[in-house]
């Protein structure tokens, strides 16, 4: 392989340029306190990791749909733990909805007309990678995410790898931090080269239970706030990792440092931002609306979620013959 190297001199308009604008945030993804932390550039990367069933999912599938909104961003999604690919469709309608999908005893489900609005309004933004209970690798993904591009004259904006462990992993007996540091470099250059933002989402390894003290009285074993250490090659995560995020739902009623947590409460953890200017650590707090299926702010006691939903009102109705 030739090495590519840089004239300093070639790229003087491009240096100026970047004197003259000072540090730039990245993208904003619909929650104005998040943006205070966390902006994602393109051609750059985004871990995500924290216990199961904690939201990251949730959260990720969030900022993708306020991304297509709003910029009109194309997806390419592996999301195996979600469910089939017909139902991780009827999540992401759900949530470009703000309506829920299934009827329950507390909600009634969408009505057909705004089912056929969001559904197709899903199919121009996401492409679903679906193996078909085979395991590809990380570069079979992303040669998948090629002929995506290819096959429907597209430009893909942002991949997601939910979880990573799902890939299939061929070491051949490297060790374990050299394998990762490997594979995360290869999904920044992919970032990079195709200009896109790439996000990978992991689950943490074994973490000891704390016992914590009850709103109501009792007590209540929880995962504490995850860190980079609890996940499997955590300091690889951390070292290869542009923008290094957790996601912890704390227990409902749970009292820590004299404050009560929320039943639906969701705290985003930013451990680590890349390039500079585009955020800081530090704990972002968002709520989960079960109905809407959707995460909002708190903004001077208000909830706030992310973005307007803009009007969508065309779409494609199936023959009468379809059943429901």
């Amino acid at each position: 392989m030739k090495l590519k190297y840089v004239n300093i001199k070639s790229i003087f308009d491009k240096v100026d340029k970047l004197y003259e604008t000072g540090l730039t945030k990245g993208l904003y993804c619909g929650y104005n306190n998040l943006y205070e932390h966390y902006s994602p550039k393109m051609g750059a990367t985004t871990f995500v990791f924290g216990h199961p069933f904690s939201g990251k999912t949730e959260f990720i599938l969030d900022l993708l749909i306020f991304l297509s909104d709003t910029k009109g961003f194309k997806h390419a999604i592996y999301t195996p733990e979600t469910g089939k690919p017909e139902e991780i469709v009827l999540e992401l309608i759900s949530k470009a909805a703000n309506e829920p999908v299934y009827q329950t005893m507390y909600n009634q489900k969408m009505g057909i007309e705004s089912y056929y609005r969001h559904r197709d309004w899903v199919a121009e933004h996401f492409y679903i990678i679906d193996p078909d209970e085979q395991a590809v690798t990380l570069d079979q993904f992303y040669k998948t995410v090629e002929l995506i591009e290819s096959d429907n004259d597209c430009k893909i904006n942002t991949t997601l790898t939910d979880p990573f462990n799902e890939l299939k992993h061929e070491m051949d007996g490297v060790r374990q931090d050299i394998y990762l540091e490997s594979q995360f470099g290869e999904v920044l250059r992919n970032a990079k080269k195709n200009n896109r933002h790439n996000f990978l989402v992991t689950h943490t390894a074994k973490q000891e239970y704390k016992v914590g003290q009850l709103e109501g009285g009792g007590e209540q074993r929880y995962y504490p706030v995850p860190t980079p250490h609890e996940v499997s090659g955590g300091l690889a995560w951390h070292r290869k990792a542009m923008n290094l995020l957790a996601v912890w739902r704390p227990p409902a009623g749970l009292i820590e440092d004299g404050i009560v947590y929320e039943n639906n409460e969701v705290h985003i953890i930013i451990h680590k931002f890349k390039p500079k200017g585009t955020g800081k650590r530090g704990v972002v707090k968002l709520y989960y609306d079960a109905i809407k299926n959707r995460y909002y702010e708190l903004e001077n006691g208000n909830k706030r979620y992310a973005g307007k939903q803009p009007e969508r009102t065309t779409y494609h109705q199936p023959a009468s013959d379809v059943n429901f």
